[in-house]
């Protein structure tokens, strides 16, 4: 999928700290409470994707699973990572409660009984709920780009770019420090 030259302007000059280009980001405009979570795309991530969806559809979930790629500043250049994005729909807000007790005990890196494969800072977005114990909320703005959705997590609304969209999701609190604000 394609970068963001604007977006990679913001990445260098250090304003965010870094956006995914999805092919579908409909968790956004979600109506029922999903929660998303991504891991690289490549012969473990993907083993460590289709565990993490089985284990959803356990607690009820409505699972699909599109590609994404990760774009984070590193050092003065852009590390760019093919993911996976695991979005899981449930049908009211206790199984989304389940979900996210699911990835803090094992589908984070400091949870009891991690998985191989799991992120330090998981990349979990939750949407159409209000938030849990441990997440806060942010702002996903977004835009359409020729090769999908760009999407940047920020804590305020206003816009970095003209033309971007607002929506609200929710995110583990461990974000703050990445999206450079302080729980304080």
């Amino acid at each position: 999928m394609t970068p963001v030259p604007a977006l990679d302007m913001l990445v260098r000059r250090r304003t965010i700290s870094g956006y995914t280009v999805e092919r579908d980001a409909d968790y956004l405009w979600a109506q029922r409470p999903t929660l998303t979570y991504r891991t690289y795309q490549d012969r473990f991530g993907a083993a460590h994707a289709s565990r993490f969806a089985d284990d959803l559809r356990g607690l009820g979930a409505v699972i699909t699973m599109t590609a994404a790629t990760g774009n984070l500043g590193a050092g003065p250049g852009i590390l760019r990572s093919p993911q996976v994005t695991v979005a899981a729909a449930f049908p009211e807000r206790r199984g989304i409660a389940r979900a996210l007790a699911l990835v803090r005990r094992r589908y984070h890196a400091r949870g009891e009984r991690p998985v191989a494969g799991s992120w330090w800072l998981p990349d979990v977005r939750l949407s159409a709920c209000s938030g849990l114990a441990g997440t806060i909320p942010v702002v996903a703005q977004w835009g359409r780009t020729g090769g999908g959705v760009a999407v940047v997590l920020t804590l305020s609304a206003r816009r970095l770019l003209p033309g971007l969209g607002l929506r609200r999701v929710h995110v583990l609190s461990e974000w703050i420090d990445l999206l450079g604000g302080s729980l304080a």
